[in-house]
């Protein structure tokens, strides 16, 4: 009997132990999942602030919206006094020609009359709205105004950063992240603010370039693919070398694109990665190769031209 009860305890710490393991692994792809979903939320929020320090978007369309003003007040009182003078004269003609027609012509006149003080008063009693109209209009390299940036929607949002990197840093201590990267992101964000508020473009883009530095480093820490990690890192190195093109930095801007194409490499050498994605991901390392044949000419929007196919085609 005791052999018996001690083998019973035996199994059943044995079952315990393995129960513990399946949870465990499972709340670990749990969490690593849910950080994947939050570097991917940071990742299109300091691409999406970088593109519109220069007014980039990636559609080559963009829906704006014009302002109308609708007519005065007194262009309409005017109108409307216009009109009647002249439908009393009409009136005073017809009166001439006979009694039927000036009592038809008196009731009109007093039915409009009446129309018109009821206008009169709705207008002054409101002020009149300026007609919206949508417009469709370019958003190609050559044609915007890459200087006109709206820094009010650049403090919006860099200040919504901060709700969602609060949240996030628990989950990153969770997977492990090192301390000195969590509190150096925290750092670089409050010197992004810093610029953003200040609205210095240059500077501006070279911080939120080195935010986004982080992101390899944090999905390092995941179980994930290789490739979604070597991605993050080519994006990285093309959003410094973009962030240097507005000082015309092209040495670095070389060598940050250099290094992009190294981690590319990485993810066309892996087969089972693009084994579904063959099309798409040769597409990608074509066009990160003409991205760097532009530094040749030194043109800032030849440059801005393929990033933008680029990231179109990456995103």
């Amino acid at each position: 009997m005791k052999k018996k009860k001690i083998i019973l305890i035996i199994y059943m710490l044995i079952s315990m132990m393995f129960l513990c393991g399946c949870n465990n692994k499972e709340e670990d792809k749990n969490i690593d999942k849910k950080v994947q979903n939050e570097i991917e939320y940071i990742d299109k929020k300091i691409i999406g602030m970088m593109n519109k320090l220069n007014n980039i978007t990636l559609e080559n369309y963009e829906v704006k919206t014009k302002e109308i003003p609708s007519q005065k007040e007194g262009e309409s009182n005017s109108s409307n006094k216009n009109g009647s003078s002249g439908e009393e004269s009409s009136g005073g003609e017809s009166s001439s020609e006979g009694s039927g027609s000036s009592e038809s012509s008196g009731e009109e006149k007093s039915e409009k009359s009446s129309s018109e003080e009821t206008s009169s008063s709705s207008e002054s009693q409101g002020e009149s709205k300026n007609i919206k109209l949508l417009q469709m209009q370019p958003s190609n390299i050559l044609v915007i105004d890459k200087e006109d940036i709206d820094w009010n929607e650049l403090k919006s949002e860099i200040e919504l950063m901060y709700s969602g990197w609060n949240s996030i840093i628990l989950d990153l201590y969770s997977v492990n992240a090192t301390n000195e990267d969590i509190l150096n992101f925290s750092k670089a964000l409050d010197e992004a603010v810093v610029f953003i508020k200040s609205e210095d473009k240059k500077k501006s883009l070279l911080k939120l370039a080195d935010l986004y530095k982080f992101l390899p480093k944090y999905a390092n820490e995941l179980s994930i693919e290789e490739s979604t990690k070597n991605i993050l890192q080519t994006k990285y190195n093309i959003l410094k070398a973009y962030s240097l093109v507005e000082n015309e930095d092209w040495n670095e801007v070389q060598n940050q694109l250099e290094q992009a194409d190294d981690a590319y490499t990485k993810v066309i050498n892996d087969v089972d990665y693009i084994q579904n994605k063959q099309e798409e991901t040769l597409r990608i390392y074509v066009l990160i190769k003409e991205l760097k044949n532009s530094i040749n000419v030194k043109d800032k929007d030849i440059f801005y031209i393929k990033y933008k196919n680029l990231m179109n085609a990456m995103q």
